[in-house]
């Protein structure tokens, strides 16, 4: 059927398919092609068939990043979500009615905070990371004890940021587990700061980016479904 209809295709890609034709007629006819059509036939049947095609919205938690200037009011966003429950500095939602766990001082603490919410029964619907940048130190600490590293910097060419980042990874995998088994909203917040973008296509300019070590910054900002940016509005008389 391929060489049939090859006329209405252009004369390089009629070669190819005839090539391609007569390849695949040589492999059946090889020594010891029937064993191979009768394993493929043995092959378990497909899960990509008309019947297991979904149509449709799904209802899903979701998950947002919103970083911002101090005080710009990402904890009072965030304590707007169902049932939110705290990670990170305690005080600074002390002007919020909300629920909060202690102030993690060792790495370790963030890790418990999930497993208490994976295996104990709670009536907490979203989970907010409050900030995302108020952690990340007690990362780089923990990920220090961890090798015997004097500070962060010790590992030499980089590595320390590296292991934190595959730390923050695993926390990225704690939460996704909080979304599917817990059907968990995920709020992380963060503080942005002021960093130049070296333009390659123009004149070179200043944005805004997460207050964190560019390479960890850069897997939190790909997890999320939704990147958010809040600032404030300056009027002028």
């Amino acid at each position: 059927a391929l060489l049939t209809y090859s006329h209405a295709f252009h004369p390089d890609l009629r070669k190819a398919i005839g090539y391609a034709y007569h390849r695949r007629q040589r492999q059946l006819e090889r020594p010891g092609r029937e064993l191979d059509r009768t394993q493929e036939k043995e092959r378990p049947m497909t899960r990509m068939t008309l019947a297991s095609i979904e149509r449709g919205k799904r209802e899903k938690p979701f998950c947002v990043l919103v970083y911002g200037p101090e005080g710009v009011g990402k904890s009072t966003f965030a304590a707007g979500a169902p049932s939110p429950i705290f990670i990170g500095e305690a005080g600074g939602t002390d002007h919020l009615d909300v629920a909060r766990f202690p102030s993690p001082q060792k790495w370790e603490d963030v890790a418990d905070a999930f497993t208490v919410l994976e295996n104990e029964s709670h009536d907490f619907k979203t989970v907010v990371i409050d900030t995302l940048d108020y952690l990340e130190p007690i990362c780089w600490d923990g990920v220090c004890r961890e090798e015997s590293k004097k500070n962060i910097e010790a590992f030499g060419y980089g590595k320390g940021y590296l292991a934190a980042m595959e730390e923050f990874r695993v926390v990225l995998g704690r939460l996704e587990m909080l979304l599917e088994s817990k059907r968990m909203n995920v709020i992380l917040l963060a503080h942005a700061h002021v960093r130049t973008f070296h333009n390659p296509a123009g004149d070179d300019y200043d944005h805004y980016e997460l207050r964190m070590h560019a390479k960890t910054a850069e897997i939190l900002r790909a997890w999320p479904k939704a990147v958010l940016f809040a600032n404030y509005r300056v009027y002028t008389n």
